[in-house]
């Protein structure tokens, strides 16, 4: 959440296909922490209208080339958000991994209900702390931040499924669909970002995984057998846990 300017924002552009998949059509949809926009941009492609927010600048200056409107803001400071993002407005509202880089991540699933129109819903990827290479580690007392992944050094809080769900059923909503993404070429993902991040003049090229041909492979031939194992113990094999939801009661929201 502290990344601000280009030279320290180290995250890379990545779409998040278990999120994807549960996003409809002709929506008009926030996504809370967009980043670059990258996720956006793939949900417009299904006629939907996209806001973004997000605390980085150097982020928000490339969401808004890709999705409809795009906003530096706290996600934490909802009486301070931008006049777009009004009560009762939107059809979806995401929380692609953020809940776990704010202290009170309760108070930010509620807040954010204002938002969502009368049948509208939300969908969160959440990391799985109690995934293998994490518990592996622990094993041999082994838990050290990293630059990415589920131990992310920019990570306030840490969740399992169970708390998980948790945290969005105490925050007032009623859980519908759950799905994972896989964590078995997660992992590597430090050392894969060695080899291709860097561009010819050393600087950081954010888009250097996602428009690899290695990534193009992955996403065809690995990551659907990958899931398919994964789900068979999901606790255990999950890098992230995904949540849609829609709150438990809509009081005063727009249709």
């Amino acid at each position: 959440m502290d990344k601000l300017g280009k030279s320290n924002y180290v995250y890379f552009e990545e779409v998040n296909q278990s999120i994807i998949k549960y996003v409809g059509n002709n929506l008009k949809i926030l996504d809370v922490g967009c980043g670059f926009g990258t996720l956006g941009d793939e949900i417009k492609k299904r006629n939907n209208i996209v806001y973004g927010i997000d605390l980085s600048e150097y982020a928000i200056s490339k969401a808004q080339n890709r999705i409809d409107k795009a906003f530096v803001a706290d996600a934490t400071k909802v009486d301070s958000m931008p006049s777009e993002i009004a009560e009762g407005n939107f059809d979806l509202i995401i929380f692609a991994d953020i809940l776990e880089h704010v202290y009170n991540p309760f108070k930010l699933l509620k807040d954010y209900k204002q938002f969502l129109k009368t049948e509208g819903y939300i969908i969160a990827s959440i990391p799985n702390i109690a995934t293998w290479n994490v518990r592996l580690s622990l094993l041999f007392g082994i838990f050290n931040y990293q630059d990415t992944g589920t131990l992310d050094r920019t990570h306030i809080r840490f969740f399992t499924k169970k708390s998980a769900t948790s945290l969005i059923i105490n925050a007032g909503y009623k859980i519908e669909k759950t799905d994972i993404t896989p964590n078995f070429i997660r992992p590597f993902v430090p050392w894969i970002k060695k080899i291709l991040a860097k561009s010819e003049n050393g600087a950081i090229n954010p888009c250097a995984i996602i428009d690899s041909a290695q990534y193009k492979f992955y996403l065809k031939r690995i990551l659907p057998i990958e899931t398919f194992i994964a789900k068979l113990w999901r606790n255990m094999f999950a890098f992230q846990h995904i949540f849609v939801a829609k709150p438990v009661t809509n009081r005063g929201r727009k249709k």
